[in-house]
């Protein structure tokens, strides 16, 4: 008997046990060791493909056109991947509706759009690691979620708007947090939402906010409730259509910073309208290079800071030593940037020194140090 036949001859229920110790790479393999396992025992051929599934990308299904039967079909081939580990789901609601009432034992990673099946999809999940949750559809943008709670212990990231943020219990794990505002009429405060998250004790380490306007509190909360953080980035999507000040957001800063001991990367952004104005932007570096000095001050571990002039700062060579970085978007804002650091260097010699160019700067005035 050859080895082939001596395997074919072997039942079903022992190949499944035996693949249920292989790897995936071995499933593959296994099924083309004979027609036993790659055409004649269905049963196993489903059951080592089943297996064999990790990550799955769900496209828009179009339920009126696809058959009653071939909808049930696809349900019941869901409900067999128990080991995928992570699905990501297209951008219509469709298909995510279709199959949220599954649940897959061994899912990590989720992409999932905000529909009224988001909140039951992730309480069926508790063990998921990373979640995205894209509102897609307008008419679900406010929807309200009847105070439920979803725990979450495995979390560690978790992008998506304030109405799922507030209500994820994530425990000690989650480290990166984004966070999509709704519109002011929608809204929340902001605070509410930092508190909810690490009301279950959740340690913060990175936070993306995306805002609909300034608030005040935002970086208080975040230092009551975060102070380990060491990213931090807060944009205003709609730019100067705030009833408070950029100006007010970057006083609260002030006061809060110092709180925040293990910061490293600080940055604070939103929409510009036009192009830049050469006379704008330098009176922007100005103010801009003494709030670094003053925050690097503050929180020695700080070394990257973006401000609403679109310039990146980045402390170098020394405790006081802040560079406004090129930008690769504009050419016309750099020989801006460039002019008026060598403008503040040639018009402070405390500078100059701290800056160690005592002896090298008539050498180096009209090169580039950015």
């Amino acid at each position: 008997m050859t080895s082939s036949s001596r395997w074919e001859a072997l039942p079903v229920e022992l190949l499944d046990m035996i693949a249920g110790h292989a790897q995936p790479k071995d499933l593959l393999e296994l099924t083309r060791t004979s027609r036993q396992t790659h055409v004649r025992d269905c049963r196993s051929q489903k059951w080592l493909s089943a297996r064999c599934v990790r990550k799955l990308v769900v496209g828009d299904l179009d339920t009126k056109v696809m058959l009653e039967a071939a909808l049930r079909i696809a349900q019941v081939a869901m409900n067999k991947l128990e080991f995928l580990s992570a699905i990501y789901f297209a951008a219509k609601s469709k298909s995510f509706e279709l199959f949220s009432s599954i649940h897959f034992p061994g899912l990590r990673t989720c992409l999932i759009p905000l529909t009224i099946a988001t909140v039951h999809f992730l309480q069926r999940h508790p063990n998921l690691a990373k979640v995205m949750v894209i509102p897609v559809e307008k008419e679900f943008w406010p929807l309200s979620i009847p105070g439920v709670a979803i725990p979450m212990a495995h979390l560690q990231s978790f992008i998506g708007p304030d109405i799922i943020a507030e209500v994820i219990l994530p425990g000690f794990r989650l480290s990166h947090i984004t966070i999509g505002s709704r519109f002011l009429s929608h809204a929340r405060p902001i605070p509410t939402i930092i508190d909810a998250v690490t009301g279950g004790g959740a340690k913060l380490g990175s936070v993306h906010y995306f805002v609909t306007h300034w608030d005040t509190a935002l970086l208080p909360s975040i230092a009551a409730n975060a102070p380990s953080v060491t990213f931090i980035h807060v944009k205003n999507q709609y730019g100067t259509r705030s009833f408070v000040s950029s100006e007010a957001f970057i006083s609260s800063v002030d006061n809060a910073i110092t709180a925040l001991q293990d910061l490293k990367v600080f940055q604070i952004s939103q929409r510009r309208r036009g192009t830049v104005q050469t006379e704008s932007l330098s009176q922007e570096l100005a103010a801009e290079f003494e709030l670094v000095r003053r925050w690097g001050d503050r929180v020695p571990a700080l070394t990257h800071c973006l401000l609403p002039s679109e310039t990146t700062w980045v402390r170098r060579r020394g405790p006081k030593v802040w560079i406004p970085v090129a930008s690769a978007n504009s050419e016309a804002g750099n020989a801006i940037r460039r002019d008026w650091l060598y403008a503040a260097l040639r018009d402070s010699p405390s500078l100059i020194q701290e800056y160690g160019l005592r002896n090298t700067w008539p050498r180096l005035e009209g090169t580039s140090i950015l």
